[in-house]
């Protein structure tokens, strides 16, 4: 038998008050540029940064979720059919960027606590009997992915890119504004 959800979602709710006030040590290696599976283009992990930032909200709020929140207040999808949907808009990029590679010596982008719990979803998805079920675990995962984002954006070297992109100084003809 699986894991029970209510489980799965304590779970996922302890380590969202863990990273309340503190970024997990993970996601700061991260964007310090310190990748232990050896992602990354060369030296250049710039890219691994940019990717950890928005897959974090792309799985969460800005795409999935609306998504699959519009289909558990739509009484003609069944809720067989969200749990899939959710592990097929989902399961890909939690694996990638928290999954271990068959021969890679660690997370391919160090947030293995995402693909973890997103494993203990899968295994506790027969144990969901309702909708509200699966709205109660999938609100939970949407906060700890957008508690990553958030630590993203905070932790983000931006300084990094702005002193290597030109600056646009003058302003462009046809772009006065008239009152």
């Amino acid at each position: 038998m699986g894991k029970d959800w209510r489980d799965v979602k304590n779970s996922i709710e302890d380590e969202i008050d863990r990273i309340w006030d503190n970024p997990p040590e993970e996601l700061v290696s991260g964007m310090r540029g310190e990748f232990k599976s050896g992602a990354g283009v060369g030296d250049f992990v710039y890219g691994n940064m940019f990717y950890l930032t928005f897959e974090t909200s792309k799985i969460g709020r800005h795409i999935v979720q609306p998504g699959i929140s519009a289909s558990l207040a739509d009484e003609s999808i069944s809720l067989e059919a969200i749990k899939k949907m959710w592990q097929y808009l989902s399961a890909p990029t939690a694996k990638k960027i928290g999954g271990v590679a068959p021969g890679c010596p660690a997370p391919w982008l160090n947030l293995k606590q995402v693909s973890d719990f997103w494993a203990d979803i899968e295994d506790c998805m027969d144990s969901i009997k309702t909708r509200e079920d699966l709205k109660s675990l999938f609100y939970s995962w949407v906060n700890y992915l957008s508690f990553l984002n958030a630590w993203g954006y905070v932790l983000f070297p931006w300084d990094y890119s702005w002193d290597k992109l030109p600056l646009k100084t003058e302003r462009p003809e046809g772009l006065e504004v008239s009152f």
